[in-house]
């Protein structure tokens, strides 16, 4: 179990809020950079408003037999401030629920240890309900490979590459409440707010992904009770392309490809066998692309979903086991051990 608080830097340091959108935008004139009407947190950029939010994630996991183990998890999530992840003040709101099947039987070659694992998602988020996802199946592949004696400690490096392709009811998503025409009175078509596996980017007529293609790397070291790490991810989404329609003009440099990444850096503090303490620093871009077609910088984007956070793990059967069979052994933290890497807000 996870429990993590987290803050965006902005709620401490309000001049971030100031950051110019004109990058965001696209926008490179001086006057948009001192225009204030211009810089109102659009253009693709994460809005400026503070967030402090709460997050509890369960992972169960389960071996059926030496070389097949199932894992499953949900997380649940509450805003304590009116920021700019949901439509609604302090709602609360569940992630996708998913189970995944590890096999464990393949041999180690090269020290590299190797798993494999077919997934399975549920659309309980309302992202993916306004996307009207049915499923999502996906594939896994992870590997690991540890260096024992690094600057005094234990190094791991865990990598993993994930495919899903989603089912939809439809392949272009909805809106919770759509919106009125002004003249006609008639509601626009029903449209998420995004056009990436999230809602970001309001009423953008994106289509539905078809297919995600991710990847990932860890590298955690280990020196005693401590152990630092760092994450980056990179998610490339292909849509589905749009319905050609008579007498409709469509564009000729069509987007079809999203690319988003994350970045984490923490220090975790490995308490006793079933509680570990962590601190930790990320960014979440919903595109490694700037407003004026450069790559973004991919570890400090202080207009994107730039936080900090502490979060506690609890591991359940240690924790049972300390209290009702004095077992105080095992130890380690779960994360490097069971080779995943959980976030307050389990996007990976």
């Amino acid at each position: 179990m996870f429990t993590s608080v987290g803050s965006t830097l902005n709620t401490f340091f309000p001049q971030i809020r100031d950051y110019p959108d004109a990058v965001c935008q696209g926008n490179n004139s001086l006057a948009d950079l001192n225009n204030p009407a211009a810089n109102q947190g659009g253009g693709g950029c994460y809005a400026p408003n503070p967030t402090v939010d709460f997050s509890l994630a369960l992972r169960p996991r389960y071996f059926l037999n030496r070389r097949w183990q199932l894992r499953g998890g949900i997380s649940f999530l509450y805003e304590f401030t009116n920021g700019d992840f949901t439509t609604s003040r302090n709602e609360p709101r569940f992630t996708d629920p998913f189970v995944q099947l590890w096999y464990h039987g393949i041999p180690v070659f090269g020290g590299i240890k190797m798993w494999v694992a077919p997934t399975l998602s549920a659309p309980l988020s309302p992202e993916s309900r306004a996307r009207t996802v049915i499923a999502t199946p996906g594939l896994l592949l992870q590997f690991a490979r540890g260096f024992e004696h690094v600057l005094g400690g234990d190094l791991a490096i865990i990598a993993n590459v994930t495919f899903s392709h989603p089912f939809y009811q439809y392949t272009t998503p909805e809106v919770r409440t759509p919106y009125r025409d002004a003249v006609t009175g008639q509601p626009y078509n029903p449209q998420c707010y995004g056009g990436g596996t999230g809602c970001a980017g309001q009423l953008s007529g994106f289509t539905n992904v078809a297919n995600v293609l991710s990847w990932s790397l860890i590298l955690t070291q280990e020196w005693g009770h401590f152990s630092p790490g760092l994450f980056y991810s990179m998610s490339h989404q292909f849509s589905y392309a749009a319905t050609n329609v008579d007498g409709v003009n469509t564009s000729q440099n069509n987007q079809n490809v999203r690319t988003s990444s994350t970045f984490f850096a923490w220090v975790d503090y490995n308490i006793n066998a079933w509680l570990t303490a962590e601190v930790g620093y990320s960014v979440s871009r919903f595109n490694i692309l700037d407003g004026d077609g450069t790559y973004g910088n991919p570890i400090w984007a202080p207009r994107f979903d730039t936080r900090v956070y502490t979060q506690a793990v609890f591991t359940l059967d240690k924790l049972y086991d300390a209290l009702f069979n004095g077992a105080n052994s095992g130890g380690g933290i779960i994360r490097v051990q069971n080779f995943t890497r959980p976030t307050p807000f389990a996007r990976f």
